[in-house]
C-alpha cells in the first residue's frame, strides 16, 4: 500500500505550525538570555527602578539641598574638646560597609577617645553643601582639621543643584518651594508610567526583551521648555555622559561650567577653614577604573586603564601649594595595592563604592598624614 500523499493545504498547515514553534522557540530563547544578562530589565525591577527616581529618602532641605540621614553637629554641652571633620557624599559616609568598617569610625577608634570625629556626610552630596556644612560645624567647636573628600560625581551634581541655588543668598540655600514642587511634578509623571508595568498579566511587566528594546525613561514624560526640563534631563539622563565629559573633555562647555563651580566652593571651603586656622585636607575619591588595570566596573569609561583621576589633578593643581591645605594621594595609593579591584564592593552590579579594605586603605592614609601635619594628634588622642 502506497503511503497517502500530503495535500498542500495540509502542507501550508504543518509549515505554519513549525514556524509559529520556531519563533516561539527563538522567542523563549531571547527572553531567557536577556533575563541572565540583563536582569535589570525584569518588569519587577523597572517599576522598583521607576519608585526609586522619586528619592523616598530624601527630604528637601533649604540648607543642605535634601536630607537622607540625620547629621551630627557639635553641641554646647559636649566635653570633647578636639574634633576632626569628615566631609562628602556617600564614599565619605562609607556606603554599603557595616558602620564600625567605616573611614569614620576607623579614624575614631585609632586616633583614640581624646579627638572627637565628625562624619557629616551624605547619599548625593556634592561641594555646594559641602561648604554649608563647613560653614555650620566650624563655629561650634574647636575644630584641629577638615578632611573634605571630593567624589567623581561631585562636578555634575554641582552643576544640577545650581538649578535650585537661590542666588541672592550669601551662603547657598536651596528654594525648598520649588524643590517640593518639583517632586510633585516628577510623582506626577512617574505614577502612570508605573502602571503600565502593574498587573501579574502585563506582557509589558512579562517580557524583557521588550522592556531592553524600549526600556522605559522618565524622558518620555517631559519636554524642553518644561518647568523642570534641565534639571530631570541632567539628574537621569546626561549624569553619566557629564562624569565622563568633566573627565575626558576638559574644554566642553558643561566641564569648563563644572569645574567653575566646583571651584567656586572649595574656594568657600578653603578661606572657611582659613579664617578658624584649620588646617584642610582635600582627596578625590579614586573609582576601581582609575586604579585597576583589569576594572570590573568601569563605569561606561573607555580604556585603557588605570584612567587619570582629573578631579585629583585639578586639587593638586589649584589647592596644592597652598599654606595648610593638603592633597590625600589616595589615586597613588590604591594603585600600589596588589589588586586594587579588591578594594571596591563586588555586588551589585554597577557598583562603585569602596569596601571595608577600601575604607581601612583610605582611613591609614588619612591618619598617617594627619599626625605627619600634626603630631599633637597622637598625644591629643590619648587623653
Amino acid at each position: 500500500m502506497r503511503a497517502r500523499q500530503m495535500t498542500a493545504p495540509r502542507k501550508y498547515i504543518l509549515s505554519l505550525t513549525l514556524l509559529a514553534a520556531a519563533v516561539m522557540s527563538a522567542l523563549v530563547c531571547a527572553e531567557v538570555t536577556v533575563r541572565i544578562l540583563h536582569p535589570e530589565m525584569t518588569g519587577a525591577f523597572v517599576v522598583s527602578s521607576l519608585d526609586n527616581l522619586r528619592h523616598p529618602r530624601m527630604r528637601p532641605d533649604a540648607e543642605f539641598h535634601h536630607i537622607v540621614n540625620a547629621l551630627t553637629f557639635p553641641g554646647p554641652l559636649e566635653a570633647v574638646a578636639d574634633r576632626i571633620m569628615i566631609v562628602g557624599d556617600s564614599f565619605a559616609m562609607g556606603y554599603g560597609v557595616r558602620e564600625k568598617e567605616r573611614l569614620g569610625g576607623l579614624l575614631q577608634q585609632h586616633l583614640g577617645a581624646g579627638i572627637k570625629v565628625d562624619v557629616l556626610a551624605a547619599i548625593s552630596y556634592s561641594p555646594v553643601i559641602y561648604r554649608n556644612l563647613v560653614r555650620k560645624a566650624l563655629p561650634l567647636a574647636p575644630y584641629r582639621a577638615v578632611a573634605v573628600f571630593v567624589d567623581q560625581t561631585d562636578p555634575v551634581d554641582d552643576l544640577i543643584y545650581q538649578e535650585d541655588v537661590i542666588e541672592d543668598s550669601s551662603s547657598p540655600r536651596f528654594d525648598l518651594n520649588r524643590m517640593k514642587d518639583r517632586a510633585r511634578y516628577i510623582d506626577a509623571a512617574l505614577s502612570p508610567m508605573a502602571r503600565r508595568f502593574s498587573g501579574w498579566a502585563n506582557m509589558r511587566r512579562l517580557a524583557s526583551i521588550n522592556l531592553l528594546l524600549k526600556p522605559p525613561s522618565l524622558m518620555e514624560a517631559f519636554k524642553p521648555g518644561d518647568a523642570y526640563y534641565r534639571y530631570i534631563y541632567l539628574s537621569f539622563f546626561a549624569r553619566t555622559g557629564l562624569i565622563n565629559q568633566f573627565n575626558n573633555e576638559p574644554d566642553a562647555k558643561e566641564s569648563q561650567e563644572m569645574l567653575l563651580l566646583l571651584s567656586k566652593h572649595l574656594d568657600e571651603i578653603t578661606t572657611l577653614c582659613r579664617a578658624y586656622q584649620v588646617p584642610l585636607f582635600l582627596a578625590a575619591n579614586p573609582w576601581e577604573f582609575q586604579v585597576s588595570r583589569h576594572p570590573q566596573e568601569t563605569s561606561q569609561f573607555p580604556g585603557p586603564y588605570p584612567r587619570d583621576n582629573r578631579l585629583e589633578t585639578v586639587l593638586v593643581s589649584r589647592y596644592g601649594n597652598l599654606s595648610g591645605v593638603y592633597i590625600i594621594p589616595l589615586t597613588q595609593v590604591f594603585r600600589e595595592q596588589r589588586d586594587p579591584s579588591s578594594l571596591f564592593l563586588a555586588k551589585p552590579k554597577n557598583e562603585i563604592h569602596w569596601n571595608a579594605k577600601g575604607e581601612s586603605l583610605v582611613e591609614s592614609t588619612l591618619r598617617r598624614l594627619l599626625l605627619s601635619k600634626l603630631p599633637e594628634l597622637e598625644r591629643a588622642g590619648r587623653q
